[in-house]
């Protein structure tokens, strides 16, 4: 195997095989691109071509050659280009695209403005870029956008633009914006013998003066505009709800929750038992009871109840005095254990 490292103003000069590239042959960035040869087995190598053993003796001896065949390679991270290696890239590509003709601005490391359906803006350099789109009458804006260009690779803005929406309102609304106000309307009285006539009262003589009618207004509440067929309403731009919520139409919608069943419970009570004891101061084991299971929300609501034979019914033997006789009625006594100290609430006539 021959290495080329340097070929003076194209001539080759052979040095041991080896070749030499000059540097002022290419752009400071790039480094020479090391040719190598090869030959096939037991052929030797000389001035590019391939020389095969001498065959016959005496001065009929006489040898073949074939051109040898050569590559270039370059080291890890760079491109080879003709006979060339350019280093690994620190600019990147950033592309924009648009469902319909509009303009934009993209900022960043660097500045680019751009305006059609699409755009490929080369040899940018890395860093974060944002870009901001124009409006288009008849449609809504898109929201900005920041991706991250990094050495080499290649970003991506895309824009969709959809028809504006127009807004109405029933009858008797007026349209706000997407909300349609109504009018407040009133009822007017007057005190009993007065007579209404629009918003005052008269008296039924000529004195006293008339007075103001007293009114009761009523303004209903805004209801949703009604937004064209054939476009996308204005919707508030929602990022994220809280876990089991989903986003419908920019808000977040709370999720229907099932009925909890036993095969999506995730925590069980301990089984309990009714069962009384029989022979304290010994447990009761193995006793059949109940259990409640609790299925996560906001997926599942209720609790789920089922049987079990696994309760244990803790029993504790009854307190026996040990000091019945002293004048006290102490804690483990009663009347029917030591009647010396706890005398019968139970009064006799």
């Amino acid at each position: 195997m021959i290495k080329l490292q340097k070929i003076l103003v194209g001539v080759a000069i052979v040095v041991g095989g080896i070749f030499f590239v000059p540097q002022s042959a290419f752009a400071l960035a790039s480094i020479p691109a090391t040719l190598t040869y090869s030959c096939p087995a037991e052929y030797i190598f000389t001035y590019g071509l391939c020389f095969s053993p001498r065959y016959g003796t005496g001065s009929f001896r006489m040898s073949f050659f074939r051109f040898a065949t050569y590559f270039y390679s370059c080291p890890a991270g760079y491109t080879l280009s003709g006979t060339s290696c350019i280093p690994p890239s620190t600019l990147g590509t950033i592309t924009t695209t648009s469902n319909i003709p509009t303009s934009w601005t993209i900022t960043g490391p660097a500045t680019i403005t751009g305006s059609g359906t699409t755009q490929t803006s080369n040899s940018q350099p890395a860093g974060i870029y944002t870009i901001t789109w124009n409006a288009v009458a008849g449609y809504t804006t898109p929201v900005s956008q920041s991706h991250t260009l990094t050495a080499g690779g290649t970003i991506s803005f895309n824009a969709t633009y959809a028809p504006a929406c127009t807004y109405s309102c029933p009858s008797g609304r007026t349209l706000s914006g997407t909300t349609c106000q109504a009018p407040t309307s009133c009822t007017y009285s007057c005190p009993a013998g007065y007579t209404l006539s629009s918003t005052t009262c008269y008296p039924p003589r000529v004195t006293p003066a008339p007075t103001k009618a007293t009114p009761s207004c009523i303004t209903p509440a805004p209801i949703p505009a009604i937004a064209s067929a054939s476009c996308t309403p204005v919707v508030p731009h929602i990022v994220s709800c809280p876990a089991g919520y989903t986003i419908v139409n920019g808000s977040c919608v709370a999720p229907v929750a099932l009925p909890c069943t036993a095969p999506n419970v995730t925590t069980w009570s301990s089984c309990k038992s009714s069962a009384l004891c029989t022979t304290p101061p010994s447990n009761l084991t193995g006793q059949s009871g109940f259990r409640t299971g609790i299925c996560p929300t906001p997926t599942y609501a209720g609790t789920v109840i089922e049987a079990c034979s696994s309760a244990t019914v803790t029993c504790t033997a009854p307190l026996t005095p040990t000091l019945c006789g002293n004048g006290i009625c102490e804690t483990g006594e009663t009347f029917l254990n030591c009647s010396k100290d706890c005398r019968s609430k139970v009064r006799e006539f």
